[in-house]
């Protein structure tokens, strides 16, 4: 597979996907998934490399619109992924309003916009996760989420300057 390289871009880390998988592990067979601030597709990928039935990815960079287009090539996995290119926060209602819901959401956003709040805020909004489906936030640890929603944060994950908040 075929990294996104330079300083824009924040690989998952293999750390970070093994607990991602590990903590999914009954729940990624079968499931529709989301990859939002997709990069390379990543997670996404390797989501469908576990069983996922289909992944949609979200990203606005070309580049890493191109590499994830490849990368899917590469794992055979063109029939099983949808890329939608543009801003996540203009994709998530559209996806809303087409009836679309997700067994696993996961967002990696730039860290220094501290974004998880309006993530999850979309996310609940738009109806966009399945009922008993999950939803994995990566910010860093001085990013707050004091908003009410209607899904609970039900575990939190400290990965160095980076958390991992999980979301049902």
């Amino acid at each position: 597979m075929i990294s996104v390289i330079g300083q824009r871009f924040r690989p998952v880390t293999g750390i970070v996907k093994e607990f991602i998988f590990s903590y999914l592990q009954f729940q990624i067979k079968n499931a529709v998934v989301l990859d939002l601030f997709a990069g390379s597709g990543a997670v996404g990928i390797e989501a469908l490399s576990r069983g996922a039935l289909f992944v949609y990815f979200i990203d606005r960079s070309k580049y890493s619109i191109n590499i994830l287009k490849k990368n899917l090539e590469i794992c055979n996995f063109t029939q099983k992924g949808s890329i939608i290119q543009g801003n996540v926060f203009s994709q998530l209602p559209r996806l809303g309003e087409k009836g679309h819901t997700f067994d696993l959401i996961f967002a990696d956003p730039p860290l220094h916009h501290n974004l998880r709040a309006k993530i999850v805020t979309y996310v609940d909004t738009y109806g966009l996760l399945k009922n008993k489906g999950v939803l994995i936030v990566k910010h860093k640890k001085m990013d707050y989420d004091e908003d009410k929603h209607t899904i609970e944060m039900v575990k939190q994950k400290n990965f160095g300057i980076n958390v991992l908040s999980i979301y049902i």
